[in-house]
């Protein structure tokens, strides 16, 4: 997938803003690429432990909240952690991804993970 120009403003237009904080930037950041790439959900995780936070989240229907946990073997973001290279995958379940623990406890159909380093 190329980026566009208009992507490239939208996305410089959001980080150099100085009226968002950097809970507002990250929380647009996950909503455009939501936009982007169709897809419904978007988070920042972190890892505690042997489980995942849910630190921010993108969720127009207002199924998950921020901050829960979750066992981060019933989630990708263990592989992600796990890898290089950026995760990404679509039609789970008509793929190995359908096999899972992360889809069968979360019904992911498209995932797109990679590390953040802070």
């Amino acid at each position: 997938m190329q980026i566009s120009e208009n992507s490239i403003r939208q996305l410089y237009g959001i980080t150099s803003s100085q009226d968002f904080s950097f809970d507002r930037k990250i929380r647009a950041l996950l909503e455009f690429g939501c936009q982007r790439l169709g897809l419904p959900y978007g988070t920042l995780t972190k890892r505690v432990g042997d489980h995942i936070e849910l630190e921010f989240l993108h969720d127009p229907d207002q199924n998950l909240m921020e901050h829960t946990l979750l066992p981060i073997c019933e989630s990708f973001c263990g592989l992600t952690l796990e890898r290089e290279e950026p995760l990404v995958f679509e039609h789970a379940g008509q793929s190995i991804w359908g096999t899972y623990p992360a889809y069968k406890a979360l019904g992911l159909e498209a995932y797109t993970g990679t590390k953040v380093m802070v």
